[in-house]
């Protein structure tokens, strides 16, 4: 399997759709064969660490991978936040997080009526 790093390199290479849509089947077909991924799951979480590694790279490089890859980043979408605002959403996701956890927490505490 490739890394995030290696699949924006070589989709970068050749900088066209097609190879990037090559690349994610190459990467699907090995999630379901050695990882037991059903299809749509491993294109799903493909896309969508392309899409957060894309965070990691300069705007200008972010843009034609999100465009290559057809994706975005899962939290900012197609922005480029402010590291203060990229630490403002993370903290709200984080805390949409904990209260769907202690949800989740209480509903399996209760007694059923």
């Amino acid at each position: 399997m490739m890394t995030q790093p290696e699949m924006v390199k070589l989709a970068l290479q050749f900088g066209t759709k097609e190879k990037a849509r090559e690349i994610v089947e190459v990467q699907v077909k090995e999630m379901v064969d050695t990882l037991h991924y059903d299809e749509a799951e491993a294109r799903r979480v493909t896309l969508v660490n392309i899409g957060y590694y894309s965070g990691y790279l300069d705007h200008e490089t972010a843009d034609k991978i999100m465009d290559l890859f057809e994706t975005e980043h899962p939290v900012f979408g197609r922005e480029h936040p402010t590291p203060q605002e990229a630490f403002r959403l993370g903290r709200e996701l984080g805390e949409k997080m904990r209260r769907r956890e202690l949800a989740k927490k209480e509903s399996s505490t209760t007694p059923e009526s």
